[in-house]
């Protein structure tokens, strides 16, 4: 039998005998849990604010894989540890609140601080319990521990009144602690719709989601995907689960997937979840045919995290065992050639198209958040944690290649719920779980403002993080919405906060020293704070039309066909039939512009592959030029002809973006430039072709219209190539044969 002074002193044994060293919060005002410390080596950090504490509570579950402990006052105080508890829930952290309480004979009679805080945090908690009893204290520390831990992994809440910080609690027997729990990793075998659907697919995706962190020993999952032939993804949550640098990795899905990647989402014929809840964000931009057409596998231990929103066989089990049993009932599996080839040309497409938009932006004056991206990844160790928000512009880090995390590195991100905050002060937790990795938070200035009452605390207990603050005047998503709603931004000041105190990079010359003076100051010890001013103009790929929650995400690619005389029938693609070759440009591009987004289109820029109009243009100036009877006039010149390809295009459609009339360049350097312009924002290209190159007059012609919305190419019909006249749609056909 062990008798304790009171409940906080079985509380802080309970701890020592479960090998937890830190705490984290701020206690109440009778500072109970300290005392009963005050002989112990456990560390407290003492917070600012509650809401902070449970963010650092929650980066160290996460980082760690195990649980944390943080410890709040009662009424206020647990009102506002919620945000925390939100974030730690949809984020399945493991952290064990313990709270005070008003004492039990005071209930209802208007207690100082009195509130029904098991009511109101129920809702954001795997388990609530409040203990009256001191005999209860024992077993309800146990089941805490053991509901934060078991399963999904979550928050739980556990209430200790008053009451019990003088009432002596005996324990009749020795601790059990969470980890004497025996786990059974039950792997499902492959079987049924799901084997049919495995063993049918030759173009499958591998998705991982944050179930999976610290489930990857052996690297089990790249082993499967290589069986398999998969391209792999990860939700932003799932992100160091594997490493990026892999061969069948592709970047992070949904909203985050990189540009030159999305045709691995049109093509695929299987997708394969995997401890994913299949949220919004990683679902986002996803092609409908998915989860109708074609399945979506998904494995969970848990059958309340599977999502019902997709169609396909759904299997409970535990991942890692799974996808090793799978593996090795696939052993004999050959992987499809054509898709490893896809994949590999995509991976090619999104470096690609990351090396050509940072070379653009070396050469602008302004900072890039990429080019921030770049530094860091240049000036801190290859084995950082990047500790992340998820504002408008660090939302860049979301965006592979842009930023890697290799085999070496780790990433902690908040959850779906996209906490603000939640980054800045992670990062302490983070650096407190592992304190032999270098952590780096990069954080708007918006979170870091909100987070920086407790920036002494980091300072005081986690020193060694490098806090790289972008700087665009204050909530650069609200203030990127002002336009689009028709409000004024002066009578509505997101992002008019004064400049920074501290450190802070203007030009993009002193980006790399600072960085490397402020990580050499982590080395030492200490934490660092590097401001970057950003233009709030400088937004992620497809993140710059924002509506509410969200960006309007436009995917895929249109084509569109017009011709001045009748064309033979080609299966996938309809084409106008105009009167003249100026009717026919007008209409193939105003159809084509009609499937962009209406806010944007009026503008996009236009691409015309002129060279075969320019030459039949020279040819009718030099015999124009080569006629004595006729006068050469202005209206001749080769460069007037070719620009009014598009003037009536311009004059019915209210188009008045910019046109890059482009002759004697290769089709496949033109896509190419197309492609970079895509990735920045939507693009019509249009390829122009005489029908009868020795007219006169009116030559005819056919006309193909590529309406491009990220950087992926369209796969046009087989036959196209062969059966129009012009370059731009066998280029197209041979481009996506890998030829």
């Amino acid at each position: 039998m062990t008798t304790f002074p009171g409940a906080w002193h079985a509380v802080v044994e309970y701890l020592r005998h479960t090998g937890l060293s830190t705490v984290f919060g701020l206690p109440g005002d009778d500072l109970a849990v300290l005392r009963a410390m005050r002989d112990t080596d456990i560390r407290m950090v003492l917070c600012r604010d509650q809401r902070n504490a449970v963010f650092m509570a929650a980066g160290y579950a996460l980082q760690s894989g195990g649980p944390s402990v943080c410890v709040v006052g009662k009424g206020p105080a647990a009102a506002n540890m919620i945000t925390g508890l939100v974030e730690a829930r949809s984020g399945c952290a493991p952290v064990v609140v313990l709270a005070g309480g008003t004492a039990a004979d005071r209930r209802g009679s208007g207690a100082f601080q009195e509130l029904d805080q098991v009511s109101m945090v129920t809702p954001v908690v795997k388990w609530a319990h409040r203990v009256d009893d001191p005999s209860r204290v024992g077993p309800a520390l146990e089941k805490a521990f053991l509901a934060a831990t078991s399963g999904v992994p979550g928050p739980v809440y556990l209430e200790l009144p008053d009451h019990l910080a003088s009432l002596p609690v005996e324990l009749d027997r020795p601790w059990s602690p969470h980890s004497a729990v025996l786990r059974t990793a039950a792997a499902a075998p492959l079987a049924g719709q799901a084997r049919a659907a495995v063993l049918a697919s030759r173009q499958p995706i591998l998705l991982l989601g944050g179930g999976m962190r610290h489930r990857n020993g052996g690297r089990v999952l790249e082993r499967f995907a290589e069986t398999l032939g998969a391209a792999i993804y990860c939700t932003a949550s799932g992100r160091g689960v594997v490493s990026e640098r892999h061969a069948l990795f592709c970047g992070l899905a949904g909203l985050y997937t990189p540009p030159g990647t999305q045709d691995l989402w049109r093509e695929t014929d299987l997708v394969i979840a995997v401890g994913s809840r299949l949220e919004e964000t990683a679902t986002m931009g996803w092609p409908d045919r998915i989860g109708s057409g074609v399945p979506v596998v998904q494995i969970n231990a848990d059958p309340l995290e599977l999502s019902t929103e997709y169609g396909g066989h759904r299997v409970v089990g535990d991942g890692t065992a799974t996808l090793a049993a799978w593996a090795q009932q696939l052993a004999e599996h050959s992987p499809s050639e054509s898709w490893q080839a896809t994949i590999a040309r995509c991976r090619d497409t999104a470096t690609a198209t990351t090396a050509s938009e940072l070379a653009r932006m070396r050469a602008e004056d302004q900072v890039h958040v990429a080019e921030v991206l770049a530094a860091i990844d240049a000036t801190t160790p290859a084995d950082r944690v990047l500790v992340q928000e998820n504002g408008l512009q660090d939302m860049w880090s979301y965006f592979s290649p842009y930023y890697v995390c290799g085999e070496q590195g780790g990433s902690v991100v908040p959850s779906e719920q996209t906490t603000l905050g939640f980054g800045a002060a992670a990062a302490a937790g983070v650096r407190l779980a592992a304190p032999d990795r270098p952590v780096v938070a990069l954080v708007g200035d918006g979170a870091f403002n909100m987070f920086r009452s407790d920036l002494g605390t980091v300072r005081r207990y986690a020193p060694g993080v490098l806090y790289v603050v972008l700087h665009n005047g204050g909530y650069g998503w609200l203030h990127a919405q002002l336009a689009n709603q028709g409000l004024d931004p002066a009578r509505f000041p997101f992002a008019a906060d004064p400049p920074p105190d501290g450190p802070r990079v203007t030009a993009k010359g002193d980006l790399e020293p600072a960085l490397r003076e402020a990580w050499n100051a982590c080395a030492r010890g200490e934490v660092a704070t590097v401001f970057v001013d950003v233009h709030l103009t400088d937004t992620p790929p497809g993140i710059d039309d924002i509506d509410g929650d969200f960006p309007n995400v436009a995917t895929g690619s249109t084509l569109t066909v017009g011709a001045t005389a009748q064309l033979e029938h080609i299966d996938g693609l309809t084409a106008g039939e105009y009167k003249s070759t100026a009717a026919a440009v007008s209409g193939t591009l105003t159809a084509a512009l009609a499937t962009l987004p209406a806010d944007t289109a009026p503008t996009i820029p236009l691409l015309v592959i002129a060279d075969a109009y320019s030459k039949w243009a020279a040819r009718r100036f030099a015999a124009h030029c080569d006629n004595p009877d006729r006068q050469t006039r202005p209206f001749d010149s080769t460069g007037l002809e070719t620009s009014e390809l598009v003037r009536k295009f311009a004059i019915d459609s209210g188009w008045h973006g910019r046109c890059h009339l482009l002759a004697a360049l290769s089709t496949e350097r033109i896509l190419a430039m197309a492609q970079r312009f895509a990735a920045r924002g939507p693009v019509l290209v249009c390829e122009v072709t005489p029908l009868d190159e020795t007219a006169m007059k009116d030559p005819g012609c056919t006309v193909v219209t590529l309406a491009l919305t990220s950087p992926s190419l369209p796969r046009p019909p087989v036959t196209a190539g062969k059966t129009l006249p012009g370059t731009l749609l066998d280029v197209l056909a041979r481009t996506e044969m890998g030829t």
